[in-house]
Formats: C-alpha cells, sequence, structure tokens
C-alpha cells in the first residue's frame, strides 16, 4: 500500500509540476488571467461627488484615480489573478489525488479487515 501512496504522490508531483511550467498551460493561463483582470477592471469605481468640489481638486482627484486604474492596478491585478489560478489548479490536482487515495483505501480495506478479523487463536484475534 506504501508503494501505492508512493506512486500516487509522484503522479500528484508531476502532474503539479507541468500544470505550472508548461508553456501550454502557461498560456492558457496568462489568457485566462487577462481576460477576468479586464473584466474586473472594467467595474472600476468610479467617484460621483455629491458635493461639488473645486474643480482644481476634482480634476486631481481623477487624475489619481485615472493612474491608478490604468497604470498601477493591471498587473497588480493579473499577477493576483494569475497566481489564484494556479492555486485552483493545484487545489483541483490535490482534490483528485485525495479521491484516488480514498479508492485504494477502499479497495484495501475489505481484504484488510478480513484479515484482522480471522481468529488466530487468541481470545483478541491476534490483535497487539
Amino acid at each position: 500500500m506504501q508503494e501505492t501512496f508512493r506512486r500516487l504522490l509522484h503522479e500528484y508531483r508531476v502532474e503539479s509540476f507541468k500544470a505550472l511550467h508548461s508553456p501550454e498551460q502557461a498560456k492558457e493561463r496568462t489568457r485566462e488571467a487577462l481576460k477576468l483582470c479586464r473584466e474586473a477592471l472594467h467595474q472600476v469605481y468610479r467617484f460621483h461627488f455629491h458635493d461639488v468640489p473645486d474643480a482644481q481638486r476634482a480634476q486631481m482627484l481623477n487624475l489619481v484615480h485615472d493612474y491608478a486604474v490604468e497604470a498601477l492596478l493591471p498587473p497588480i491585478i493579473e499577477r493576483v489573478i494569475e497566481r489564484e489560478l494556479v492555486l485552483e489548479r493545484k487545489h483541483e490536482l490535490a482534490m483528485r489525488l485525495v479521491e484516488r487515495l480514498l479508492e485504494v483505501l477502499s479497495n484495501e480495506a475489505p481484504s484488510a479487515a478480513a484479515g484482522a478479523f480471522a481468529p488466530s487463536g487468541s481470545p483478541n484475534g491476534g490483535g497487539r
């Protein structure tokens, strides 16, 4: 059973490495991140002043807002989204690993359970 666990863990590590480092996966992840980044930046909050400040102050606030939205946020949001996509992919692979491990354990359980309850001459079935 240990060998099976080692094999499954090795397969998980290989799949995880491929998911992070293969050029096809990187292109797909970048494309998805850019799409989500555009959607997020499209939903950016705009200032609506209830009390009209002087024109120079409103212009300065809009200038800072536009600079932040157009220059500062896109690379930051893109990297955060790309990291989130990587973590989602790793989570999917980890869940697949857990499912495989549980399948192995469920297949091994009936044979192990039958051996545990076999009489061996001692009153507790040969347990320690």
